[in-house]
């Protein structure tokens, strides 16, 4: 379809859709140019931004977040040079320089599944829209069209077998269209952006504009056609997020104020069953979590501004959701590595967000307007250091089954983090009962991360299993580098109170903090339970982690505990336990009890701090085989020398002592 053609089907459509009464004063002349008109001079439009603020929120985004803007700048620039964004993931450096004559969005060769959904969500266009209102530069602007014109001619509306098959890659056959709904709905808030930031533009003529106002009341229609089963799911929410913006912004268009009621009631509906009171995603994935604070967020945001009513318990869910992610957040101000998650500074978004959304909000860090919360806000400022306050230094999130122990609310502090909660979600790792550990600013005892979205990939089997956290699991037939099985040793939890979840719980005690909890239902043995203790000191300056498991099981059964390191050098064998220097530059003592006896495997394997990179990491396995037992271990980071901590067993007390002092702590019974 060439341009003309696509403007007369444009008009038509637009006069179709538009409301009688606005259709009859448009149509007094150039209908083109006098919809243009309307839509700039609208007194009451519902947008997240005000048009006239464009450039000076744009100023702003840069001055008070400069490192998002320098890359959404970078996409933008890349964009205007002709290499796309090819990544799902909001920081992954993914560009790719597409051949125009031959690519169909379906014939990309990458290691990466994600880049071909990157490709379909169109994020350079919203770039490209933000960028131009700070730099007013028209190669931005005309990168914008071009690159809208050619996706939509290699992605053409009329053909919806190309519409679903373009999440494929070398593969014929057109599988289920999950990947194609979640980017049509991203790619829908994308054009949000870049058409409401295009239409004041001085460079937007009347003729683009029926044309891109067109094109996304067609992608508006298929997004809202789409079935949906679990509304609980961060898909359904990003569905719902473009209808309910999109519907805001467009109430003279038919079907438009029945959109917007039912999205932000569906929005409600989905809040309130996919976070628990206590906060948590029910995907239990910190970088999920944020996301959905986004989504959920940003139209509640823009709702209250509007003057509308959301349902009393929406606003406490989201601001729990905050209270979740800020305790959360390790020291050295990195999202901890809980299941699906990237170890970046992502959550400063969502905390941005909730801050503009609830005046009020205390933090543990200063959090100051962010690049995404300022363009979402129409501008909302605020002084970073008033949102600082003290919180808990032992927090417990007991539907989601999160504990959280910080000896301070420094960047060096020791923090320790406990996951024993549901598992149902595909973003959820299965591995109840896993330890997080950190210390002097670095990890020491870490999550493995999320590897890429590919379940071909045995890297992808091996991050979301238990085998590659820091947990226990009966293990007869161990698990080996080379050949990880895909059945889990341990039960799939779908919902919060199921009984083979013990209840999580955290106190103070003494030097202490304390976190504990139990499992039960191992598949080889469903009446096994294990009661696992983790406790770290409260002196931020003398850091330790202590884990106790006790276990009791009707028969015999191997037993293995498995400690991941962030260290390239294998795990070096002393007198009293293991020293593991960290590619950090710390070093780790760790010592045992009950642990005489236990063969160990030292293996060679890795972390991902990021989305598709992989760091250097050692196993330390502990394996042997009994029906009841107790085994405790004790780690002892240094910036030094390491140092192997000294234990002792007194009833159900553990005393550690270290040169740093000693402690005692009782354990799980």
């Amino acid at each position: 379809m060439d341009a003309q053609q696509e403007q007369n089907t444009s008009i038509s459509l637009l006069r179709r859709r538009l409301d009688p009464e606005v259709l009859a004063q448009l149509d007094r002349g150039d209908f083109a140019a006098n919809l243009l008109d309307y839509l700039r001079r609208r007194p009451k439009a519902q947008l997240l931004f005000s048009l006239d603020r464009l450039a000076h929120v744009a100023a702003r985004a840069e001055a008070l977040d400069p490192a998002e803007s320098a890359w959404e700048t970078r996409i933008a620039d890349e964009a205007a040079a002709g290499r796309l964004y090819a990544a799902s993931n909001a920081h992954a450096d993914a560009f790719i320089t597409l051949d125009r004559s031959a690519f169909d969005f379906r014939s990309i060769k990458h290691f990466d599944p994600e880049a071909i959904h990157g490709l379909n969500r169109c994020r350079w266009l919203a770039c490209l829209a933000r960028r131009y209102w700070r730099a007013r530069d028209t190669r931005h602007f005309d990168a914008l069209l071009r690159e809208w014109d050619f996706y939509v001619e290699k992605v053409p509306f009329r053909d919806d077998a190309i519409v679903h098959g373009v999440q494929m890659i070398d593969d014929a056959d057109l599988r289920n269209p999950t990947y194609h709904d979640l980017n049509a709905y991203i790619r829908l808030m994308n054009w949000y952006w870049a058409y409401w930031l295009a239409l004041p533009a001085a460079e937007l003529t009347p003729a683009r504009n029926v044309i891109l106002l067109a094109r996304c009341l067609r992608l508006f229609d298929a997004v809202a056609s789409r079935p949906y089963r679990y509304v609980e799911h961060n898909k359904f929410t990003m569905q719902m997020e473009p209808l309910y913006l999109w519907a805001s912004a467009l109430p003279e268009f038919t079907g438009m104020p029945l959109w917007k009621e039912s999205a932000r009631r569906w929005l409600e509906t989905s809040l309130l069953v996919a976070v628990w009171d206590d906060g948590l995603q029910w995907e239990k994935s910190a970088d999920y979590h944020i996301g959905c604070i986004r989504w959920y967020g940003t139209s509640f945001l823009a709702g209250r501004r509007w003057g509308e009513k959301w349902v009393e318990k929406y606003g406490q869910t989201l601001a729990r959701m905050g209270d979740y992610l800020d305790a959360i957040v390790t020291p050295d101000g990195g999202t901890a590595l809980i299941s699906d998650s990237d170890r970046t500074d992502g959550w400063r978004a969502g905390l941005a967000l909730l801050r503009a959304v609830f005046p009020e909000a205390k933090f543990r860090r200063p959090v100051a307007p962010t690049y995404f919360s300022l363009w979402a806000s129409d501008g909302v400022e605020w002084k970073a250091t008033d949102t600082v306050a003290a919180k808990p230094r032992v927090e417990v999130f007991p539907i989601g089954g999160v504990g959280v122990a910080r000896a301070a609310q420094t960047q060096r502090s020791a923090m320790a983090i406990l996951d024993n909660g549901p598992t149902r979600a595909g973003h959820a790792h299965k591995a109840n009962m896993t330890v997080h550990f950190e210390a002097f600013g670095h990890p020491v005892v870490v999550d493995p991360g999320r590897w890429i979205y590919d379940g071909r990939d045995p890297d992808r089997i091996w991050v979301v299993m238990p085998w590659s956290h820091n947990t226990i699991i009966p293990e007869d037939a161990p698990y080996t580098v080379l050949s990880a099985s895909r059945s889990n040793p341990l039960p799939v939890i779908p919902l919060p109170g199921d009984a083979r979840l013990g209840v999580l719980r955290g106190a103070e005690e003494g030097g202490a903090l304390v976190l504990r909890t139990s499992l039960t239902g191992f598949l080889c043995e469903p009446h096994a339970l294990v009661r696992r203790t983790v406790a770290i000191s409260a002196d931020e300056n003398a850091p330790w982690m202590l884990v106790a498991d006790r276990i009791e099981s009707p028969a015999e059964h191997v037993w293995t505990n498995s400690w991941l390191l962030p260290a390239s050098r294998p795990i070096e064998a002393r007198p009293g336990g293991w020293v593991a220097a960290l590619e950090s530059g710390l070093t780790v003592g760790v010592a045992s009890l009950g642990a005489e006896g236990l063969a160990l495997r030292d293996e060679e394997r890795f972390w991902c701090p990021n989305y598709a990179v992989k760091s250097p990491a050692r196993w330390l396995r502990l394996s042997g085989r009994c029906a009841a037992g107790l085994r405790v271990f004790a780690f002892l980071p240094s910036e030094g020398p390491a140092e192997l901590p000294q234990l002792r067993l007194d009833g159900n007390l553990v005393h550690l002592r270290t040169t740093r002092g000693s402690w005692t702590v009782g354990i799980e019974m």
